[in-house]
């Protein structure tokens, strides 16, 4: 029998002390949501034959930042300090978004962090998301920070390991005051699932058709699954309900977010 070993690279490394972290010093819960953007992919769709390049992912993270917006709980996190642990609230909502593309050798996952979320438009975080997953690789801030990180001695991961925990002003420098995924799949059969995280987190998984009973009636529309994750510890049941139902609203109702374009 044989096999190979190899030592595993500060970036694996680096997602193990963040999963690490979340069980140490967090109480992450996540609810599975199925709503019908039925409507919402045919506006998008109807832009877009117009040339006015909108994405699900752009509304998403407009939609995601005007419920961050208005609920300040979930714009907290708890911050573990000499002092012991503190409730930090920031001001600005930004999100850390998750993004899938090609790198330098294969598909890669990196985050960028889009600040001030509910000032933008949904077309200019569209361009945004676009430049994210256009410009060249090599010339890409977050992919020369990614790059950096691979090759991270150990002990400055540890670093950054305790500073991600304790300093509120590193944080948001680096990961903005919520996450989104924009790793959605067409169709793929996964109905859920989340990595836990220190904050609020969304991520949505899947788009898919199903049948679904509307007004007494069988009907295939089109499902979008999509998990929230929030710290227990911040948050408790009745606003993580109430931000997904607010968040329901704008994702299924297209006038709200794009009915000016």
């Amino acid at each position: 029998m044989t096999f190979t070993t190899r030592k595993l690279t500060s970036m694996r490394m680096m997602i193990y002390d963040m999963l690490k972290r979340t069980r140490e010093y967090h109480a992450p819960t996540l609810a599975t949501f199925e709503w019908d953007v039925t409507d919402t992919l045919a506006r998008i769709e109807e832009l877009r034959a117009k040339d006015v390049r909108v994405s699900m992912a752009s509304l998403l993270i407009k939609a995601t930042g005007e419920v961050i917006a208005k609920n300040e709980r979930l714009r907290t996190r708890v911050y573990h300090t000499a002092l012991g642990p503190r409730e930090v609230t920031y001001d600005e909502t930004s999100c850390n978004l998750i993004v899938s593309r090609e790198g330098p050798d294969g598909y890669v996952l990196f985050a960028s962090v889009i600040r001030d979320v509910p000032s933008l438009s949904v077309l200019d975080i569209a361009d945004e998301v676009r430049r994210i997953k256009s410009t060249p690789f090599e010339e890409l801030e977050e992919g020369k920070a990614l790059m950096r990180l691979k090759h991270l001695p150990r002990a400055l991961t540890k670093l950054h390991d305790y500073k991600v925990r304790s300093d509120p002003a590193y944080f948001i420098k680096h990961f903005g005051s919520y996450g989104l995924s924009a790793t959605m799949h067409r169709d793929s059969g996964l109905t859920g699932g989340a990595v836990p995280g220190p904050g609020t987190l969304f991520f949505p998984s899947r788009i898919g058709d199903q049948p679904v009973v509307v007004n007494g009636e069988i009907v295939i529309r089109t499902m979008l699954v999509l998990g929230l994750s929030v710290d227990h510890q911040i948050t408790d049941g009745l606003e993580h309900i109430a931000a997904a139902m607010h968040l329901k609203k704008l994702v299924e109702n297209p006038d709200i977010l794009l009915g000016d374009l």
